[in-house]
């Protein structure tokens, strides 16, 4: 699959997901929620196993303690954003979606200090990122 299709996919799954989370977790809760995300990923987690079957015998003691940590911090991420979608008032669920998807320019502020500096367009674009979550959060 091309990367591009992929990332829209992405997009489409990430952009409708929160409004299904915010109204069952207004019925059963995060908790519940984190559940149901749970058997989620291990169906996905069954497929990819019987389909990438091959890259086990990859895995070295380095790429399994980043993928530790990847899923910890992707479960606490999710458990977090399913408590924010308990309380918050309904009329408020795309702020939700909104802060929590502005994590792409925080990844790129990070990435500039442990990967690659960031150029002038680059921190512009953080800064018009920044500024839009401000402006569309402000009341």
């Amino acid at each position: 699959m091309n990367w591009k299709i992929a990332c829209f996919a992405a997009l489409v799954m990430w952009s409708t997901y929160g409004f299904f989370a915010e109204r069952a977790g207004k019925i059963h809760g995060e908790k519940i929620n984190l559940i149901f995300e749970t058997l989620a990923f291990i169906v996905l987690a069954l497929i990819a196993v019987a389909s990438g079957i091959g890259d086990i015998k990859k895995i070295t003691t380095s790429s399994a303690i980043h993928a530790s940590v990847m899923g910890l911090l992707s479960a606490g991420g999710f458990w977090f954003i399913l408590y924010a979608f308990k309380v918050v008032p309904q009329q408020e669920t795309f702020l939700v979606l909104l802060i929590s998807g502005i994590f792409p320019v925080l990844a790129a502020v990070i990435s500039n200090f442990l990967v690659a500096p960031l150029s002038i367009y680059q921190w512009l674009g953080v800064a018009m990122a920044g500024g839009g979550l401000i402006l569309v959060s402000w009341k």
